[in-house]
């Protein structure tokens, strides 16, 4: 996942749920209980789906005309990719 928001060039903050109880209390605010989870401007994509991310991503660019994409990813190693 961190990989591929890197080679996107899309910055993103990365937290560790094992280690960030409020991050943890986020996802299951939402009802998620698996990492990783992206949240782009409130969409949430669960796990490493590049095709949803793409998409998502894709949307988010056209809205803001090229502007900068910022993303959130949650996971055990860390990361929320959240806007």
């Amino acid at each position: 996942m961190k990989e591929f928001l890197h080679q996107k060039q899309i910055p993103f903050e990365e937290r560790d749920v094992t280690r960030d109880p409020e991050a943890l209390a986020e996802l299951e605010a939402m009802g998620v209980f698996t990492t990783p989870v992206t949240v782009v401007d409130g969409t949430v994509v669960i796990g490493f789906d590049r095709a949803r991310l793409e998409v998502v991503l894709e949307q988010r660019l056209a809205e803001e005309k090229g502007g900068p994409e910022r993303a959130s990813e949650s996971g055990p190693e860390g990361g929320d990719a959240r806007s």
